[in-house]
């Protein structure tokens, strides 16, 4: 990591209390000014550089949160509790990395996105908008993840995914290969995937209305099976049989009877 050898230091300074992190020397940071909630004096986390946390703007890192290697932390960003950002990795706007989080490679919050829990965010990762991902899921290999979506449980979204509008994944769903999930204008709880496949995603989720299980959305590089056009599925049995399989076959891939 290149180092500023020369910043210019207004908001806070490193001090001569280091520890040893994973190979790295870190330096605990104490404000020399007041800004947002944090008071002149005030110790904060963790930093191997001066490049990891800007002396513009609001952001800290708070607790024992800690950024380095060539991670940086800008705007009015956040980590606290024990966050972790490395790598390449970049937090801005009011983006939040809080609790157990870890942020690396080059992955990219922006805006209200955040990280909590004993989540994973890694790889050319982007979590925008007022997004969640927390407890134990893993979003990595240039996944996207915006709007209001709430990842959770042991999910994974990976290779491409783009996960928008307004949802929530959790338990053991697993949606990569460049699937893409939009709710439209219903919310939508994803609880177990299905079956996925190159450039398509399968899915049932949970009506948050009437709490009845029903096929949510199927979509894949030539076609888009909208959640209106599925919604009605009579199968809300949460034991997946041939038939049900079969029907989901025919959505994906032509011409099928109307399953509603």
């Amino acid at each position: 990591m290149k180092e500023n050898t020369n910043p210019v230091i207004t908001k806070y300074k490193m001090t001569d209390q280091t520890k040893r992190f994973k190979g790295h020397t870190l330096h605990r940071i104490v404000a020399l000014r007041d800004f947002n909630d944090v008071k002149t004096g005030d110790l904060g986390g963790w930093i191997e550089s001066y490049n990891n946390l800007d002396q513009d703007g609001d952001c800290w890192i708070y607790h024992k949160g800690k950024a380095f290697e060539s991670s940086n932390v800008n705007d009015n960003a956040i980590v606290t509790h024990h966050g972790i950002i490395r790598g390449n990795a970049i937090a801005t706007n009011c983006s939040k990395i809080e609790h157990f989080a870890v942020v690396t490679d080059g992955a990219y919050l922006q805006y209200h996105a955040k990280a909590t829990g004993h989540c994973l965010i890694s790889g050319e990762t982007l979590l925008s908008d007022d997004c969640t991902v927390g407890e134990h899921a893993f979003v990595t290999h240039g996944a996207m993840i915006k709007d209001t979506v709430l990842i959770i449980g042991h999910a994974q979204i990976t290779d491409n995914a783009v996960i928008s509008g307004d949802v929530c994944i959790g338990h053991l769903t697993h949606i990569g290969i460049h699937g893409r999930i939009n709710s439209e204008h219903q919310f939508v709880t994803i609880e177990n995937l299905i079956n996925f496949g190159s450039s398509s995603t399968l899915y049932r989720g949970i009506d948050d209305c009437e709490h009845k299980t029903y096929v949510a959305s199927v979509q894949n590089a030539d076609r888009a099976i909208p959640l209106s056009d599925v919604a009605k599925s009579p199968f809300y049995s949460t034991d997946i049989g041939t038939q049900f399989l079969d029907k989901l076959c025919d959505l994906i891939h032509g011409p099928h009877e109307p399953i509603y």
